[in-house]
């Protein structure tokens, strides 16, 4: 599974979640986000090692040119789990929007292959 699907994956999810109100599963979804994002544990790197067998290695770069050991996609993960736990859970009535913002801009990104957190991330020295 790519990046790419992912986001998709995760931007279809969000979208659902929000246009049905399924509160329970909101829980979850930042849940997994924050995992993500804390552990290093990526799903679509978890299903690329079960799909093609222990030997699969993530694509980087040389890590020598990295600034940062931590990954950009780890942190696109933890920013948008930090913007949806207000939006969920703080004051779900008055950033409402905030949510939906966030949903198609992961919807958008997965279509297009092209995350501006990303892109911002690795440009400050990301892996």
């Amino acid at each position: 599974m790519t990046e790419r699907a992912y986001r998709f994956v995760l931007g279809t999810a969000l979208v659902l979640l929000l246009f049905f109100h399924l509160e329970p599963l909101q829980y979850v979804y930042v849940s997994i986000l924050l995992w993500e994002g804390l552990t290093g544990y990526r799903i679509p790197v978890i299903v690329s090692q079960l799909r093609y067998g222990a030997s699969y290695q993530d694509p980087q770069r040389d890590p020598t040119e990295y600034r940062f050991r931590f990954e950009a996609e780890r942190g696109m993960r933890l920013a948008f789990a930090f913007v949806l736990v207000p939006t969920f859970f703080i004051i779900p009535d008055g950033y409402w929007y905030v949510g939906w913002l966030a949903a198609i801009a992961l919807y958008v990104a997965g279509l297009v292959n092209y995350c501006p957190m990303v892109m911002i991330l690795r440009w400050l020295g990301f892996r």
